[in-house]
């Protein structure tokens, strides 16, 4: 009987210290009465803890009775913190959580626009306060375009001149002649290569340079006035805002050249200067003064076309260097062939007839380099340095053929036949463009900014020793009577031409804007100045041999 009371007393013993209670209630915000999720609430210093759920919602269960600390944690609240007694399941807490307050003196949020896009580029467009259309340089790595000028062509209102062996060269805006237009680069004019018009041939510029193309068919007071048909601005690529390594590669073959020969000529032995430049004016230049390797044609076989280009950048001493530097490097074969009639009409009874008819073939080997680097230094997010250096070289190396056949005289049986005359002409040209231009932006106030620009440029146009000989042939009778081709020349012309040309501007620049109000509207005005002195020279120098 004892033992038996004794286990009836342990076993109630044991029941009251194994007895557990629940701990319940909200939490919510202390300004918007608001429930609060995923708030995490805990008893201090234990392993009961509970997330509040979607109604702010929480419940702690099994806890024994005793003395806690009630700790509730949310991002952006301050700590919840009570002390509470559990021996009997609580209900109905209400937990209230205070936002966290943080004094800050300022936040200050610089952010640069990468002008390469898309969206940019049509965000551009919608500001701009005049017609203006933006080419993207993600639009023109999707393209197939090698140049500036196949470029432009894309531009809605432009259409493009080609030279004489088919390539895009000058653009046409609005249908306003190429004599209208001028071109920039970041913003400023530069001096041309051409050596006898102010315009830019586009077809220098590789388009893989370029961080976007803008072309400007309503000028601004603040832009140059010597453009009525429009302006096109080259905006080069710019220092990134983190390390950027691109390289592109391409290859290609011209398919006129599967079943044709490409029209090749020795130049190693080409005099860069004319006999008159080495030996002075008064010099009496002879036959042997002109070597005849640049006449002695070859047909080849040319290698496949060639395209490299890479980019590197990145920003260094904390974001405020920035650095890039790009390069270009183009190998192209190009030709051309056609057929041209030239029309004369009978005066007495207005009969049409074929008076000559012309067979023209061009070969042409366009060799493009360019090299362009950007440094910025940003001192702050109102004054910034912006110093580029760019080298663009265009070498183009082209024989044409042209067959005339004169066909009024009726001897032949077609081009090519009975009077003929043949011209062969070989020519290389050396064309740059150098440009360093050093700017600078700064904001002194809200209401008051300037910018500026130094500027130096160099166009060379180096067209050395072009060579074009002419012969006239017909058919004769042979020793058996029969009508032949003579393969004699009858009448030989032979003319050698040299020609070379530079453009220098040094020019500054400066611009003074204020922003204020007029009648609760805003209200900007800007002044500004420019220098410009340029120096242009040319040399050209002509020589007819006859035999």
């Amino acid at each position: 009987m004892k033992h038996l009371l004794l286990f009836v007393l342990t076993f109630f013993s044991l029941t009251a210290v194994a007895q557990t209670f629940s701990l319940s209630g909200n939490v919510i915000d202390r300004d918007s009465k608001m429930p609060l999720t995923a708030v995490r609430v805990e008893l201090e210093g234990t392993t009961y803890r509970a997330l509040a759920g979607l109604d702010g919602s929480f419940v702690l269960k099994g806890i024994p009775s005793g003395n806690y600390k009630l700790k509730a944690t949310f991002i952006s609240y301050d700590v919840y913190l009570k002390e509470i007694t559990v021996a009997q399941n609580i209900e109905n807490l209400e937990v209230v959580l205070s936002p966290e307050a943080t004094e800050v003196e300022g936040v200050e949020v610089v952010a640069v626009r990468a002008i390469d896009s898309e969206a940019s580029a049509r965000a551009t467009e919608k500001d701009a306060m005049n017609v203006l259309n933006v080419i993207s340089a993600k639009e023109i790595e999707v393209s197939p375009d090698l140049t500036v000028a196949n470029v432009v062509q894309r531009v809605s209102g432009v259409s493009l001149e080609r030279n004489s062996n088919g390539d895009g060269q000058h653009a046409i805006v609005r249908g306003m002649d190429k004599r209208y237009n001028y071109t920039l680069v970041n913003g400023i004019k530069i001096p041309s290569p051409d050596p006898r018009n102010r315009y830019i041939p586009l077809d220098i510029f590789p388009a893989d340079l370029l961080d976007r193309l803008e072309v400007t068919k309503a000028l601004t007071p603040n832009m140059e006035g010597d453009a009525i048909g429009g302006v096109i601005d080259m905006k080069m690529k710019n220092a990134p805002n983190n390390f950027t390594l691109n390289v592109n590669v391409g290859s290609g073959y011209s398919q006129m050249f599967i079943n044709n020969k490409f029209r090749a000529f020795d130049r190693s032995t080409t005099q860069r200067f004319s006999p008159r430049i080495t030996n002075g004016n008064d010099y009496e230049a002879r036959v042997d003064d002109f070597p005849l390797e640049n006449i002695d044609f070859q047909d080849i076989q040319p290698a496949p076309n060639q395209v490299y280009n890479i980019a590197i950048g990145n920003r260094f001493f904390n974001n405020k260097l920035g650095v890039l530097v790009a390069g270009s490097y183009q190998n192209t074969y190009r030709g051309s062939e056609s057929i041209f009639m030239q029309i004369f009409v009978n005066q007495e009874d207005n009969t049409p007839y074929y008076e000559r008819v012309q067979v023209r073939q061009f070969s042409a080997q366009q060799v493009r380099s360019g090299i362009h680097t950007k440094l910025d230094y940003r001192f702050n997010n109102k004054h910034k340095l912006d110093l580029y250096l760019a080298a663009v070289n265009m070498n183009d190396f082209e024989t044409r053929s042209r067959i005339d056949t004169i066909l009024a005289i009726g001897r032949g049986q077609g081009p090519g036949t009975g009077r003929i005359e043949i011209r062969e002409r070989s020519r290389q040209r050396y064309q740059s463009i150098y440009n360093a231009t050093l700017q600078g932006t700064h904001e002194f106030s809200k209401k008051w900014k300037a910018d500026w620009s130094a500027v130096y440029s160099l166009a060379t146009n180096d067209d050395p020793d072009m060579a074009q000989v002419t012969w006239i042939t017909a058919i004769v009778k042979d020793p058996q009577g029969n009508f032949i081709q003579d393969p004699i020349m009858y009448d030989t012309d032979y003319s050698r031409r040299w020609m070379n040309s530079t453009d220098q501007d040094i020019a500054g620049y400066g611009n003074l804007i204020h922003k204020t109000t007029l009648f609760k509207y805003a209200l900007e005005l800007s002044t500004g100045g420019m220098f410009r002195a340029k120096t242009r020279t040319s040399v050209f120098d002509s020589y007819l041999i006859r035999a």
